[in-house]
């Protein structure tokens, strides 16, 4: 199993120092690849963010494909399942391109259509509902 660390849905403020010094961390103790345990590995992708969404994408997903890669490598022949949780166009970049087995979408409370900085995302998380094998669904209520 592989968790690619939460890729987030917006540039960080620098207020936010801890998370982004953990992800630095966790970057440098893999030596910018994947952190490997007996059961589970861990990738935290550190993505440029560009002025630009179409090339930060781009740029973005080629580089933690190239990662998905080395490591998938290693198991080659088994399905591949993607479960995310952000519906953001690097996550369908990603899945896209990898070409997965099986798709799970774990949407979280209605998280396009709730949260101010993620509201960008309704387009890509209608296509993710569209295009997912499972989609499961936690809300309150």
């Amino acid at each position: 199993m592989l968790f690619i660390e939460n890729t987030g849905c917006d540039v960080r403020p620098l207020g936010d120092v801890r998370r982004l010094w953990t992800r630095l961390r966790n970057w440098l103790r893999a030596a910018g690849g994947v952190r490997a345990a007996p059961t589970r590995a861990l990738h935290s992708p550190l993505l440029i963010p560009l002025p630009t969404p179409r090339l930060a994408g781009f740029i973005n997903t080629r580089a933690v494909l190239r990662i998905i890669g080395r490591w998938l490598s290693r198991d080659a022949g088994r399905p591949l399942i993607v479960i995310t949780f952000l519906p953001t166009p690097l996550a369908l970049s990603l899945i896209h391109r990898l070409d997965p087995s099986l798709v799970v979408y774990y949407c979280i409370d209605r998280l396009a259509h709730e949260l101010a900085g993620a509201r960008k995302l309704r387009h890509s998380e209608a296509q993710l509902f569209a295009e997912a094998d499972l989609v499961l669904i936690s809300a309150e209520g």
